[in-house]
């Protein structure tokens, strides 16, 4: 097994390997919540094929964010605060991100073998995971699209620990975070969020033994499922 981190803007055309994102704030955090609390559907959606997934879906939330449709197309934004709230549990979800669900996109197209995405709440699992398999991985911390300077130290400093993890180096988990709590207090200092009740959830360390997987459905959109290190066998690796 071969590990490279790798920014999206600096992705080969063709990934040979298993594709691992980090977009911390949110969308992988999201993504785990979301399976965590047992939805029915979970499925990352655009703004070219959100309709047909809602014509399809009738009863589905519509969750996230997009610069360019409006806060009330959602029934939920992205803050992981809100989405802790909401009852998904049997429901089906379609979710969009400004970084995290447009980069999951990005390595489908450069035909990834495997898609998996990570955060501090799963990253242990994760980390058992992929130390399984024998694939190169391509560890991709997702960027923010919306600032001047696209690289989000915090998706960085999720992805460098998963890296030394896999290598069997040391990693003080609770060092990392803070590191990261203070990087998005400084880099986000001009929304208007709850930092502490988010960081409650984006923070909470191994709270989760989800491992998501993603998959490309033939309507374009893509399906994320949970596999739970309690019951993977070696046939689903």
């Amino acid at each position: 097994m071969q590990t490279k981190i790798l920014w999206p803007w600096e992705l080969p055309e063709v990934l040979d390997g298993i594709a691992v994102i980090a977009d911390v704030w949110a969308a992988t955090t999201n993504i785990t919540t979301f399976l965590t609390k047992d939805t029915k559907n979970l499925l990352i959606v655009n703004i070219n094929n959100v309709q047909k997934a809602k014509n399809k879906y009738r009863d589905a939330l519509t969750i996230g964010e997009s610069l360019k449709l409006s806060k009330n197309f959602f029934d939920a934004s992205n803050y992981p605060t809100e989405i802790e709230k909401i009852d998904v549990k049997n429901k089906t979800i379609l979710y969009m991100s400004n970084n995290g669900s447009r980069i999951i996109e990005l390595v489908f197209k450069k035909k990834a073998k495997r898609v998996i995405t990570v955060s501090f709440t799963n990253i242990t699992s994760v980390c058992e995971y992929l130390d399984s398999l024998k694939e190169n991985i391509y560890l991709i911390p997702a960027g923010e699209i919306t600032h001047t300077d696209r690289k989000a130290d915090e998706d960085l400093i999720c992805i460098e620990s998963l890296d030394k993890m896999l290598k069997g180096e040391n990693v003080d988990l609770y060092k990392a975070q803070k590191n990261v709590q203070s990087r998005i207090r400084a880099n986000y200092a001009n929304e208007n969020f709850n930092r502490d009740l988010n960081f409650k959830i984006v923070f909470n360390l191994d709270s989760s033994k989800v491992v998501p997987i993603c998959s490309q459905e033939t309507e374009g959109w893509i399906k994320v499922t949970r596999l739970s290190l309690t019951s993977y066998t070696a046939s689903d690796v």
